[in-house]
């Protein structure tokens, strides 16, 4: 088997999440570059749930029908799973030999 093709069928095994995140070595969460990432999440009991309900209850009153059947679209998986097919067909007719993939 080539490297190009041992490379790909390597990428297809991995998790896509692991495409945009990495582990750091103090089980924290890295970025594309390796930079750590900065998570700002709230406790949930300073969210007040009622408010947050009715801006999404609004904003689903608004919505016009394109903007419902956009939604519809990128929220399938099909999409996600046909872009990831036309990257794999590219890599595999075209030369990787020149990418430098970074060490984790």
């Amino acid at each position: 088997m080539t490297e190009r093709k041992s490379l790909l069928k390597a990428l297809q095994k991995q998790d896509i999440g692991q495409c945009f995140f990495s582990k750091g070595r103090y089980n924290n969460f890295l970025d594309l570059f390796h930079q750590p990432i900065n998570w700002r999440i709230k406790n949930p009991n300073d969210i007040n749930w009622q408010t947050e309900l009715f801006l999404v209850d609004q904003t689903l009153k608004s919505l016009t029908p394109q903007q419902i059947q956009i939604a519809q679209y990128w929220g399938t998986g099909e999409l996600c799973a046909k872009i990831t097919a036309m990257i794999f067909d590219l890599g595999e007719n075209i030369s990787l030999d020149h990418l430098i993939l970074p060490e984790h």
